[in-house]
């Protein structure tokens, strides 16, 4: 299976309903049935689905095997199932979550908070992990390699990225934290208490509850908080220090900027910082239209589609095929060696680059 080598610049992002003759023709491209990758370029029916232009002599994949320092920002909730963060509209119920996710509301409402949470923390416990959480875990346990995680559902831990190599900036929806006693507890329980126990009705009315069915520090009897990074509040110091000092550890080879806004911060901050040492930069989206505004360079790549579907499928050839459950299988040497050389793009002449840069 070929994986897709991606154009010196970013190149317009086309669909082609009526399958590959349409693609070569428009793009051409030495695309067949048989020899282009379907997580990349075509559905079930055998339509292409928005593939980019291929003339780059280097893929991503050889960056990706040869590379030795890496580091990502995955947002991979959406693949699994679960909702972005501000969900539909950025409402739940009546509120805005912008306006729950801070610690005024919290202090103001806190039970209303606190089954906003629980609600996350229960639909996050039925999730899995999708292929890229495995795959990445998969790629951090064979290189210096670092995950800065935005997102707060456990996933990753559960496919297990190893702890040391991936930091959780924006906290964990499964940690609880006194605001008094700096105590912190990590729980999995769901509900998290009786009372917490949610409804799959969303028409249903939230009762109102009394604060003392709400989880309590053992330790000082306050309330605990969810141990989440709430608008406007400061990401975790340590974490912040240690991946400034693993970035200024040496040069980095690539930024996977994976599944989340490449235009703003922490994504749009570490693409500069790791650039600065040397990286190139993959971002993975579903929209196209997300691209880092005067950000990508002419050896960037942009991928525009399902990322559980499209990492795996570029990191085959580093870690090996993953499935569903997590399971790892090692290409064979010959294989691996056919895949890489499958991955190598054929020469091309100047009349069809001269069509790819349309």
């Amino acid at each position: 299976m070929t994986t897709v080598h991606v154009t010196v610049r970013i190149i317009n992002v086309f669909s082609y309903p009526t399958g590959f003759e349409r693609a070569r023709k428009e793009t051409g491209l030495l695309l067949s049935s048989t020899a282009t990758p379907k997580c990349l370029l075509e559905n079930d029916a055998g339509s292409i689905l928005q593939p980019t232009v291929v003339t780059r002599t280097l893929s991503i994949t050889s960056r990706l095997r040869d590379a030795l320092r890496l580091s990502v920002a995955p947002g991979l909730s959406a693949p699994s199932g679960l909702s972005t963060f501000r969900g539909v509209a950025g409402m739940w119920r009546e509120y805005n979550v912008m306006e729950l996710a801070t610690f005024d509301a919290f202090k103001q409402w806190p039970v209303r908070v606190w089954q906003f949470y629980a609600g996350r923390r229960s639909r996050a416990l039925a999730a899995n992990p999708n292929r890229a959480h495995y795959a990445l875990a998969e790629l951090a346990k064979q290189r210096d390699f670092i995950t800065v995680s935005q997102n707060v559902d456990g996933l990753s831990p559960r496919a297990n990225h190893p702890d040391d190599k991936i930091f959780y900036i924006h906290g964990s929806l499964f940690e609880l934290r006194c605001e008094s006693c700096e105590y912190v507890e990590r729980n999995f329980d769901d509900p998290l208490t009786a009372a917490l126990k949610t409804s799959d009705d969303e028409d249903a009315p939230l009762p109102d509850l009394p604060l003392e069915v709400l989880p309590h520090c053992p330790a000082c009897g306050k309330l605990l908080r969810p141990n989440v990074v709430w608008f406007y509040e400061d990401l975790p110091e340590n974490d912040v220090k240690q991946i400034k000092e693993w970035m200024d550890g040496g040069p980095i080879d690539l930024l996977l900027v994976i599944g989340t806004s490449s235009n703003v911060n922490p994504a749009a901050r570490y693409s500069v910082e790791a650039r600065s040492k040397g990286a190139r930069v993959a971002v993975f989206n579903l929209d196209g239209k997300d691209k880092p505004f005067g950000r990508m360079r002419s050896k960037d790549w942009f991928f525009q589609g399902d990322a559980a579907v499209l990492v795996p499928e570029l990191l085959k050839s580093v870690v090996g095929e993953v499935d569903e459950d997590g399971r790892v299988v090692v290409l064979p040497p010959h294989e691996k060696e056919c895949e890489l050389q499958r991955q190598r793009p054929p020469p091309t002449d100047n009349s069809s680059d001269d069509r790819s840069k349309a």
